[in-house]
């Protein structure tokens, strides 16, 4: 079985351990594909995809079964992801976030629903959620700082919001 290089783990993205992949080909593996990680193919461990998306930007996201938050996944900043050949899909078209998510918006001081968000934006620096509220749409920066919890059973999104950014 030939491995190939899909690329290195760069950072972070989000709460959840998704992995920040540095790559410069448009590679895109089969989700429940084993791969290895680490400094080389000799002294890696393996895992498995959950999900990968490839962006517009130069990193793409990497999320793996075995990686449940930050501090799993920080352990990994640095090292060259691997795959089979056998694991790529050949029709590499882009993958992105879906277009509708629906997920409750909840003010983390109070607790009150803030909106909807609709969309995820995948942006260089980091991405965007937008939010639709009655009286329009704003972003919130897809950064710590900002979201407190993506709980994707229950389809919410605990947020801290600056005064002013709604």
């Amino acid at each position: 079985m030939e491995l190939i290089f899909l690329g290195t783990i760069v950072g972070l993205k989000g709460l959840d351990g998704t992995l920040k992949v540095a790559t410069d080909e448009d590679i895109l593996p089969k989700q429940n594909a084993k791969v290895k990680v680490g400094y080389s193919i000799k002294y890696s461990q393996e895992f498995t995809i959950l999900d990968y998306k490839i962006t517009n930007s130069k990193y793409n996201y990497l999320k793996l079964v075995e990686i449940n938050g930050i501090e799993e996944a920080k352990k990994l900043i640095e090292m060259g992801v691997y795959l089979s050949e056998d694991d790529i899909i050949v029709d590499n078209t882009k993958k992105d976030y879906p277009n509708e998510l629906g997920y409750s918006v909840i003010d983390f001081k109070t607790g009150e629903e803030i909106g909807i968000a609709v969309e995820i934006v995948p942006n260089p620096g980091n991405d965007l959620i937008l939010v639709k509220t009655e009286s329009g749409e704003f972003f919130i920066p897809f950064v710590d700082v900002f979201v407190k919890s993506f709980d994707e059973k229950e389809k919410k999104i605990l947020v801290e919001l600056l005064d002013g950014m709604i």
